[in-house]
């Protein structure tokens, strides 16, 4: 299954650990094909959505931790709880992206489906398990095929000058 870049509590990250799940953001979407275009289009969108967000829900608890017990303070949690909605909408529709790019378009409707309960097929996690086994078993093969050809016992000529 397809994993999210950031943690449910990035909150707390660092700097260094939230620039690496950002930079691991701009890789997936860099190692898109060019033939995926509107995928591409939407990971990049996501991505000038998710960062300005992120910074800016950062910035609004540093502020809010600053202020004092009020209703201006009351005011800025309820905007702040809007913009932690807003995030976790979109780390939801990243990681349909993410699926979408994984598996394909048709699985990720199913999967964006069955997750609103529109879609009630109990078979649809095995399917996709059974995908990722297959990738990791093919990619376990192509490694091991890998290794075989780097070890195999090179012949060496004999002295054939005696």
């Amino acid at each position: 299954m397809a994993k999210p870049f950031f943690i449910d509590d990035w909150e707390t990250s660092t700097k260094e650990e939230l620039a690496a799940c950002r930079a691991q953001l701009l890789g997936f979407i860099e190692a898109v094909p060019d033939r995926e275009k509107q995928l591409k289009e939407q990971l990049e969108a996501l991505e000038k959505i998710i960062v300005p967000l992120q910074n800016g829900i950062l910035r609004a608890r540093g502020i809010i931790d600053r202020m004092e017990e009020g209703a201006e303070k009351t005011a800025a949690q309820g905007a702040l709880a809007e913009f932690r909605k807003s995030d976790e909408r979109a780390r939801k529709h990243l990681f349909f992206l993410q699926i979408w790019k994984k598996h394909g378009r048709e699985t990720a409707v199913k999967y964006a489906r069955r997750k609103n309960g529109e879609y009630l097929d109990n078979d649809l996690a095995k399917v996709l398990e059974d995908m990722d086994k297959l990738e990791y078993k093919r990619e376990r093969d192509r490694e091991s095929t890998k290794e075989r050809s780097n070890v195999q016992v090179k012949r060496f000529r004999g002295d054939s000058r005696a």
